[in-house]
């Protein structure tokens, strides 16, 4: 069969039992027998040809108008989304070991607006399979690349993002250490874990790339995350989260600030902290250091900075201490 033209909304939950049957089975060929069974006919031939939908929807999640492409044969399909915040192609060819989406333009702006996250909903509609965001943004912001595979077949009732690899704000998620995200059922509800280890060229590319002055730059560095919070990925609060932060720097240098200098931005802002701390004094500009770590952690809605170092060849020193996050 095919189809072409416009229609006013699309919900992809409704075509759910279509994918099950004809494209999440295709390359599985036991799948495939019990499909044709049940059919009384094989899979068919199918083409949906630019399709314009005005409001494309997953359960409650709004995602505004888009335009669809799915064509197959078999076992052998394709299928493509274009609207304002998304470009991309999802495909399974036969023998292939799994899907793989892969996305030319993604803008979390467009994704992460227009109706709650629904963890069920989202899990039904997610098969396993691998993306590779070429291109990714908030907004006008350049988030740069992104690849990870997505698992909700899982027996806890999670919706994994495991072998997280690629570059967001010029900060290396190495493929020799892949991250991990994780949402699903806690002891009180819904939970994220993340975690992260880091690979850091300058710190300095990567706090203006991140909206902060540019108040250290750095030779290298590394960096640890390991955090837990209540709710979706998106609801991430620190004063609400548990975990640890550590980063280590080398061969870098303090740049001046100024009071309301720093651009507060979603992210933990490390040399305000220092300000509010009274030790931004210590940090004159263009001091260098050959050496930088800090561990951090949060629990309960405080911070604490179990370890503060700083070496240089002149001088160095360590810090520790407590500090409670905003709430509001």
């Amino acid at each position: 069969f095919g189809a072409t033209g416009d229609v006013s909304e699309l919900d992809l939950a409704a075509w759910r039992s279509f994918g099950e049957r004809y494209l999440l089975a295709a390359g599985e060929p036991a799948q495939v027998a019990a499909v044709t069974a049940a059919a009384a006919t094989p899979p068919p031939s199918y083409r949906i040809d630019s399709l314009g939908v005005g409001r494309l929807s997953a359960g409650e999640r709004q995602f505004g108008a888009a335009r669809l492409d799915l064509w197959g044969v078999g076992a052998l399909w394709q299928g493509s989304i274009e609207a304002d915040w998304v470009q991309g192609a999802l495909t399974r060819d036969v023998g292939s070991d799994g899907l793989e989406l892969l996305i030319e333009h993604l803008d979390l702006s467009g994704l992460l607006c227009g109706g709650k996250l629904d963890l069920e909903t989202v899990r039904e509609l997610l098969p396993t399979m691998r993306v590779d965001v070429l291109e990714l943004r908030d907004g006008q912001q350049l988030l740069r690349a992104l690849g990870f595979t997505i698992d909700a077949q899982q027996p806890d009732n999670a919706l994994y993002f495991s072998d997280i690899e690629g570059e967001l704000w010029n900060v290396e998620l190495a493929a020799a250490a892949p991250g991990m995200l994780a949402w699903g059922p806690g002891t009180t509800g819904e939970e994220t874990t993340l975690e992260l280890d880091l690979g850091i060229a300058n710190i300095g590319d990567t706090l203006e790339a991140m909206g902060y002055a540019r108040t250290v730059e750095s030779d290298g560095g590394r960096g640890t995350l390991r955090l837990r919070w209540p709710g979706a990925p998106t609801q991430l609060e620190f004063a609400a989260a548990q975990g640890t932060f550590g980063l280590v720097l080398k061969d870098g240098r303090f740049l001046e600030t100024r009071p309301g200098a720093l651009a507060m931005v979603s992210f933990l802002n490390f040399a305000e902290i220092l300000r509010r701390l009274s030790l931004s004094h210590m940090f004159e500009s263009g001091i260098p250091f050959d050496r930088a770590r800090a561990d951090l952690g949060f629990a309960a809605g405080v911070m604490t900075i179990s370890d503060l170092e700083i070496d240089g060849a002149a001088s160095a020193f360590a810090f520790n201490g407590t500090r409670a996050l905003d709430t509001g």
